[in-house]
């Protein structure tokens, strides 16, 4: 997948600022494409599997800096309904 090809990524500006709480200096962008390809799925075929849309958004959450304004945005989610999210896990 090439950078800017995938429609999240066009329509969500994420924060490219490093995650300052590893060593691994990923950004959510960089994850999420990574994490799309890892499983051979779109965007969309996520959004369509929620038990598989709330995992993405719990790592997403947890290995990138995304923050929960920016998994909202993207995932077209309330702040709240993504923090009840993470609170599953």
């Amino acid at each position: 997948m090439k950078d800017g090809n995938h429609p999240w990524i066009k329509s969500v500006n994420l924060d490219t600022t490093l995650f300052a709480r590893t060593e691994h200096n990923i950004n959510s962008k960089t994850y999420l494409e990574q994490w799309l390809l890892d499983r051979n799925i779109s965007f969309a075929e996520l959004n369509q599997d929620i038990k598989l849309r709330n995992q993405a958004i719990f790592e997403l959450r947890q290995n990138s800096n995304c923050t929960l304004k920016r998994l909202s945005i993207a995932f077209g989610l309330s702040e709240s309904t993504i923090s009840k999210i993470l609170k599953q896990f």
